[in-house]
């Protein structure tokens, strides 16, 4: 059995006590989460809708 804390994410240092619980937190981390939204007029994506609200700004006239 798997102590408290034994699966360590090398990301942000959060603990796990089963692997699974690991790979299932890691998708927080992964390239998909951080471009879930993105600019349609120049491409570049962001972790929050809101990010992306106050970025297209910049494409207003």
């Amino acid at each position: 059995m798997a102590t408290v804390g034994q699966y360590k994410c090398e990301t942000c240092g959060a603990s796990f006590s089963a692997r699974e619980e690991l790979m299932e937190h890691a998708k927080v981390h992964s390239a998909t989460a951080a471009a879930q939204y993105k600019c349609p007029t120049c491409g570049l994506t962001f972790k929050t809708q809101a990010e992306l609200i106050e970025h297209g700004k910049i494409h207003k006239h």
